[in-house]
């Protein structure tokens, strides 16, 4: 699933090409998607209208168009935009589409349709509909060492899994928990609430770095993700445990290989010499 890193990639590109660009048409080619698409709606939204921005909560991206309405993307696990010329046929995949004055199209893919697209006449606000309850961005203001501390200090559940949940931080997943814990030198069993405000504090700025890194590389392609130009993103050679089982610790050197355990029902990795 695309986590926060990736949804920026897109945000950034697809703003970068789109803002300003009014919208001629809408085609819904295929509307079972995790919620089915409403295609009345959707034209009403955007049809005739230009978007105006393209922002970001959490793993969601929301597209703001002219007249106070707004749509409300999530990508599930395997979705994704795509900018084509407008007279190339969709490919089966290929379920939602939007037309554009400058002869181009955009298009959602979405092979394992888990993902969903909402429109709504308003700003979307976190914890109603359509958006969940999140918690503060890693990378902003909010996110800081007290806020994790006292988050962490309530709860006796794995740290990783807490760090997973959207309402501690908002668009934290598996691969970059993962990633962050090692940078610390946490162990994702470890419970939360045996965390100490040092050790929170490392991992904050563990977090804040890993998360920055994947930005500069376009994000991770483990699998499916793809940014909106099609190039698959360069961060994967830089992870030091994710997906990296019974392989020399790179800080640890031989002495100890990176283990897999399973938590919260996703694959976790560590090492258990320097996390703990």
């Amino acid at each position: 699933m695309p986590e926060l890193p990736e949804v920026e990639t897109i945000r950034t590109a697809l703003e970068l090409q789109l803002r300003g660009q009014k919208i001629t048409e809408v085609t819904v080619q295929n509307q079972n998607l995790r919620r089915p698409v409403d295609e009345k709606a959707l034209r009403e939204c955007c049809r005739g209208k230009s978007l105006e921005q393209v922002n970001r909560r959490g793993k969601y991206l929301i597209f703001g168009f002219t007249e106070d309405n707004y749509i409300v993307a999530h990508l599930g696990m395997t979705g994704g935009f795509r900018i084509s010329s407008a007279d190339i046929p969709l490919e089966k995949h290929e379920h939602v589409e939007w037309l554009l004055t400058d002869g181009r199209s955009l298009r959602y893919h979405d092979p394992r349709r888990f993902g969903c697209i909402v429109c709504t006449e308003s700003s979307p606000i976190p914890g109603s509909w359509p958006l969940p309850k999140l918690g503060p961005e890693p990378l902003s203001d909010a996110f800081t060492v007290e806020y994790l501390y006292k988050t962490f200090k309530r709860h006796k559940k794995p740290v990783k899994n807490l760090l997973m949940e959207q309402q501690t931080a908002a668009g934290m997943g598996n691969i970059y928990a993962s990633e962050a814990l090692f940078r610390a030198g946490i162990d994702p069993r470890r419970s939360a609430h045996r965390i100490s405000k040092k050790r929170c504090q490392q991992l904050q700025e563990a977090i804040r770095a890993v998360l920055t890194d994947a930005i500069t590389c376009g994000g991770t392609t483990i699998s499916d993700y793809r940014s909106l130009d099609g190039m698959e993103g360069d961060f994967a050679v830089c992870l030091d445990v994710y997906g990296k089982e019974n392989r020399p610790c790179p800080r640890c050197g031989a002495a100890y290989t990176i283990k897999r355990a399973t938590l919260g029902g996703r694959s976790t990795f560590y090492c258990s010499g320097c996390q703990h």
